[in-house]
């Protein structure tokens, strides 16, 4: 956290003295502790925090509605953009922020129509750009998926967090 340069930019934004913010976090771990961690880091910067720490579906509630500035929720950390895309494509029903970019979307529909998995990392990577240039969604933690499988299962493969048994097969 860059606190000096995060001052700079509330001063450009017409806010030298600071600004408030309310952060909705659900009212479980991690998302509480998450948020406690996110509060001392924004306070630092400037934005001073006040967390709404709500029980889940009364926070699903009001960010369906869009009465939120600020929402921290654990979602599924399943890297797949497909699934990821629920909170960020124009019009899904988890895009609470209302985010829609055209260009994005067309990127996510590119990154569904290609089967080969390099090609797809490369349209991905390029939605993953535009998704960090509009600051739209940031990741609090990431729970790697751990697997386990015999030793005779070979040429297992792993794509976007998901298990490929496409080209397994038991060596016995």
């Amino acid at each position: 956290l860059d606190v000096a340069k995060s001052k700079q930019l509330l001063a450009e934004a017409g806010y030298p003295n600071g600004v408030d913010v309310n952060l909705m976090v659900i009212a479980r771990q991690p998302e509480q502790r998450i948020g406690e961690l996110v509060k001392q880091m924004w306070d630092t910067a400037g934005l001073r925090t006040n967390l709404d720490v709500m029980e889940r579906l009364a926070s699903i509630d009001r960010a369906v509605s869009k009465n939120f500035q600020a929402y921290y929720w654990a979602q599924s950390s399943n890297p797949d953009p497909d699934i990821q895309s629920r909170t960020i494509t124009c019009g899904q029903p988890t895009n609470y922020g209302n985010y829609c970019n055209p260009e994005l979307d067309k990127c996510m529909a590119d990154g569904r129509s290609v089967y080969d998995n390099n090609e797809r990392q490369k349209i991905y990577e390029r939605c993953l750009r535009i998704i960090q240039e509009d600051a739209i969604v940031g990741a609090g933690y990431f729970v790697p998926y751990n697997r386990v499988f015999n030793k005779s299962v070979k040429g297992l493969t792993v794509h976007w967090g998901e298990t490929d048994l496409r080209t397994a097969w038991l060596d016995k």
